[in-house]
């Protein structure tokens, strides 16, 4: 197989969330403008494959790099939750002192 037809594996982080009309959108950030929708999440992930396809093939044809993901690493933190300022939530605690 020629160097030219080689074939990568990418995996790319996408996100996707539900926007105010109810429509999921998700988005590549490694890929600046590769946003697709749907109008379910199951949707938006695979029109956001198809995206990620077209997007590809416009920096071959054109000659740009293509930009791997970097490498990730998932971490856990602790965050407590209880007390968090809500609206209409007393004034003096302890929350609202460091949020202010």
């Amino acid at each position: 197989m020629r160097s030219a037809d080689m074939v990568k594996r990418m995996k790319l982080r996408i996100f996707v969330a539900q926007d105010e009309d109810g429509v999921f959108v998700a988005e590549v950030p490694e890929l600046p403008g590769c946003i697709s929708q749907g109008n379910t999440r199951e949707d938006a992930i695979a029109n956001i494959k198809d995206a990620i396809s077209g997007y590809v093939a416009s920096l071959k044809k054109h000659g740009e790099p293509i930009p791997f993901a970097t490498d990730e690493e998932p971490i856990e933190i602790h965050v407590q939750t209880s007390g968090y300022l809500r609206e209409g939530a007393a004034e003096n605690t302890e929350q609202s002192r460091i949020l202010r």
